[in-house]
């Protein structure tokens, strides 16, 4: 039992000093680029992070065509482009524990005469930019015959049969690195990349059901994508993906914004860098957003990932958490379906009005400066919609100047022929109307049904229709 123990330790002591030597000789970037026909001068080293390029590093070289980019650390994992001295030719690498090796190629053809020594990730990275680019030129051709064929063409199968041999053939391109380099960086940064098969799913009258066929394109859409691989962050491959998927493939209504940002969220979770980035993104999105009640989904954000214990890129700057805490705070109660509450503004008269007076099914608060361009534009088509076609219905308008000017706030009326609103001014901000109708710009827009229960916002005066309509039952 002591020997074997005695000959475990050795092989453990050995296995150690084989493995440390082996991190210790991958420590430092060591990359020589030789580039025939270029001239010397700098090469500037770019990288990406969240989609975003960066300058990494430069070397000045004083002999044409031959570069070298030595650092005693290695430097993260991802893609990376070396742009040469004209600024405007360029080369990519993949990096990842191989980041000493050599590059050759010529300015002539620098992808199809790329050779690559010491790195299996960029061998495999120029080997796939040749298919793809021979394959992309076959597929056009295709294309453009199909194109220029007329309807009805006895050549369309043939061409058709053949499209769909070629996909075929880049499939089996890609499961090849798949079965022979799976470990690979390329192999994942390639197939994370790609999107899912398109299924075509039929209704019972045997129709395509496109609604299913969404859905199963968005449930397949990160399988091949690891959200928590930090490299994939300096890729475009998450930066991509993730904006299509959160803007393109998933509704746009605030709860499902919201549902399916906390699956994407979730699978972000095991990496920190990543699942920053990915509360940043969302939450950054729909700061401003572009759909009906999106506030709803910042206000989730902060409120589940905004918080001292999850929020940790703000450990060093909680004054800066605060601020966006403050900020949520005042939007929360005038979201979507919240009660709106009411206002007492000076009227044109000099005395109070209230909102709470105001009758019928539907009433508007429209929040506007004198000065802003938007306001100017829309006050108008606000007035025309109200007097040619809600007027009649009962609708009634609460019209806030936000400007502390008396005699511009009557002179606004005046010239857009206001009358019919319950027009309103408070320049000391005594209605607090601030905190009750969250407005970052102008015009802001709230439509309240007969309970004073928001109903729709953020809305052009020519969007209103559908909601009234649903209000007064047309």
């Amino acid at each position: 039992m002591i020997l074997y123990f005695s000959v475990m330790r050795r092989i453990i002591a050995t296995t150690l000093l084989t493995v440390l030597a082996g991190l210790l000789a991958a420590q430092g970037v060591n990359i020589r680029l030789d580039v025939s026909g270029c001239k010397a001068g700098t090469y500037k080293i770019i990288g990406m992070l969240g989609g975003q390029n960066f300058l990494a590093d430069s070397v000045v070289s004083k002999l044409p065509g031959t570069m070298t980019w030595a650092k005693e650390k290695t430097v993260e994992p991802g893609l990376y482009y070396i742009l040469m001295p004209d600024g405007n030719n360029y080369v990519q690498l993949l990096l990842d524990r191989e980041q000493k090796f050599t590059m050759k190629t010529n300015l002539a053809d620098l992808v199809g005469s790329m050779q690559v020594e010491g790195s299996e990730d960029n061998h495999l990275f120029y080997l796939n930019q040749r298919f793809e680019a021979a394959f992309k030129k076959r597929a056009d051709s295709v294309d453009t015959a199909l194109k220029a064929l007329p309807a009805g063409d006895m050549n369309r199968p043939y061409l058709d049969n053949l499209k769909e041999k070629l996909a075929s053939e880049r499939k089996q391109h890609l499961e090849l690195f798949k079965t022979t380099q799976p470990e690979s960086f390329f192999t994942v940064f390639k197939l994370s990349g790609q999107n899912p098969e398109l299924k075509y799913p039929t209704l019972p009258n045997g129709s395509l059901d496109t609604l299913t066929q969404i859905r199963l394109y968005r449930d397949d859409y990160w399988k091949n994508t690891d959200l928590a691989d930090a490299r994939l962050l300096r890729t475009p491959v998450i930066p991509n993906k993730l904006k299509t998927y959160m803007t393109q493939l998933v509704p746009q209504a605030p709860d499902s914004v919201i549902l399916y940002a906390d699956k994407v969220i979730a699978l972000a979770k095991p990496c920190a860098e990543c699942y920053k980035y990915v509360v940043n993104w969302i939450a950054i999105q729909y700061e401003k957003p572009t759909i009906m009640g999106g506030e709803k989904v910042l206000v989730h954000m902060v409120d589940k990932y905004f918080t001292d214990e999850v929020a940790h890129w703000f450990k060093d700057k909680p004054e800066d958490l605060a601020k966006i805490r403050k900020k949520v705070k005042e939007m929360r109660v005038s979201l979507l379906g919240m009660t709106g509450q009411d206002l007492r503004c000076r009227g044109l008269d000099g005395t109070p009005k209230s909102l709470y007076e105001l009758k019928g099914k539907a009433k508007i608060v429209y929040m506007y400066s004198t000065s802003c361009s938007h306001c100017i534009e829309r006050t108008p088509v606000m007035v025309d919609v109200f007097e040619k076609k809600w007027k009649q219905y009962g609708l009634q308008v609460y019209a806030l100047c936000l400007d502390p000017e008396e005699d511009k706030w009557k002179e606004f009326v005046a010239k857009n022929k206001m009358e019919g609103f319950v027009n309103v001014i408070d320049p000391k901000y005594e209605s607090g109307y601030y905190k009750k109708y969250h407005s970052d710009i102008t015009p802001e827009l709230y439509i309240l049904d007969e309970n004073w229960k928001i109903v729709a916002k953020d809305l052009h005066p020519n969007q209103i229709d559908p909601v009234l309509k649903k209000l007064y039952g047309i």
